[in-house]
């Protein structure tokens, strides 16, 4: 009589088979082969080498290069070997645009033994090519299965004009003037009459500097240069700080058009506005005071009018109170005010702290 079965057993049971990694397993610095095996241990059934595999990489210098219609020009190629690599790699143009012509290779086939071999390609522009940019590709293979390819930009331009400033930086008290030297060049064949203008841009200024060009309108012949002069003047209420001074040249017999910048930093009496923290978490339904500090640079003494206001928030929008809206500083005088933020509801804002002393303003954010 066989013995009774518990109604949890199965007459048809099998052990569950237990896989195991049939990949490479690196231990130190061997390589080994598992196999699967109804046994918990790992079976060693192999090695393999872990040796990198020879492989070989593959430039050009330059790899950019701006060149005129029925120009020529060359570029090295170089193959470096890694991993130990040997053999011999052959080079191709493939891929050449019809305003590409003639590219060919010092050598083409490169016997790699170990070391760096170069070659040099050469190439054409076509008389008739179009204004753009192109590209040249050069593939690199060997008998095997190894293969790369590497690429040389090519730009042919128009028409075109240079501009230069010698001074990229200039500090101006306030009342006083600079000048620097604008160059303008014909470049690519251009001819033509340039027109220079000017533009000033700051941030939160009131009154920025002023900029002047003298010759606005210089003539230039085909690889000809030129100069004008640019007058930068801050007067006795410019408002101190960073600008950036654009100088733009423009023709529209070529339709040609650059531009240089000098940054302009006016030094004179002026205070700042700091929050502090700048960013803060306010729980629904409570209120949150931070720090505003207002301090004299430059021997600054005034009066300095503070408002706050929310200038942008999604929900409920908040309320900013400050405690002090009007506050007089002496020379060097460090004064910290506070902004209390109250909310009702769940959201977020971006607050805006303005201070205002006759011709000067600041402001700062809070979100």
């Amino acid at each position: 009589m066989s013995p009774a079965r518990s109604s949890s057993e199965s007459f048809n049971w099998n052990p569950t088979r237990r896989h195991i990694w049939t990949g490479p397993i690196l231990l130190g610095l061997f390589c080994m082969i598992a196999t699967p095996s109804l046994s918990s241990a790992v079976q060693a059934a192999g090695s393999t080498s872990c040796s990198p595999t020879p492989e070989f990489r593959v430039d050009t210098s330059p790899d950019h290069i701006i060149l005129r219609q029925g120009m020529t020009a060359s570029a090295t190629v170089t193959v470096t070997p890694r991993n130990g690599f040997r053999g011999t790699v052959k080079l191709d143009a493939v891929n050449v645009p019809v305003e590409i012509t003639n590219p060919s290779f010092s050598s083409a086939t490169l016997d790699v033994t170990g070391w760096i071999q170069t070659s040099t390609v050469s190439f054409g522009i076509s008389p008739t090519a179009r204004i753009g940019l192109y590209s040249l590709d050069v593939n690199a293979t060997t008998n095997g299965s190894l293969y790369h390819y590497t690429s040389i930009s090519l730009r042919i331009p128009g028409p075109e004009i240079g501009i230069s400033s010698d001074k990229l930086y200039v500090h101006l008290p306030e009342g006083s003037s600079d000048v620097a030297t604008i160059t303008v060049t014909s470049l690519y064949g251009f001819t033509g009459t340039v027109d220079l203008t000017t533009s000033v841009s700051g941030f939160h200024s009131r009154t920025p500097p002023t900029a002047t060009i003298f010759q606005r309108s210089p003539s230039l012949l085909n690889g000809e240069s030129k100069t004008s002069v640019l007058t930068i003047f801050a007067d006795q209420y410019a408002t101190p700080g960073s600008y950036s001074v654009q100088v733009t040249a423009h023709s529209s017999s070529a339709t040609a058009t650059n531009s240089t910048q000098v940054l302009v930093e006016i030094q004179g009496q002026d205070f700042t506005l700091e929050a502090k923290p700048p960013a803060l978490i306010i729980v629904p339904f409570s209120s949150k005071t931070i720090s505003l500090e207002v301090n004299s640079t430059m021997n600054f003494a005034g009066t300095v009018a503070l408002s706050a206001g929310i200038a942008s928030f999604f929900g409920t929008p908040p309320t900013a109170t400050l405690r002090y809206q009007t506050v007089t500083l002496t020379s060097g005088q460090h004064f910290v005010d506070t902004v209390t933020f109250t909310v009702t509801g769940p959201g977020s804002f971006v607050a805006n702290i303005t201070g205002i002393s006759s011709l000067l303003a600041h402001s700062t954010l809070i979100s």
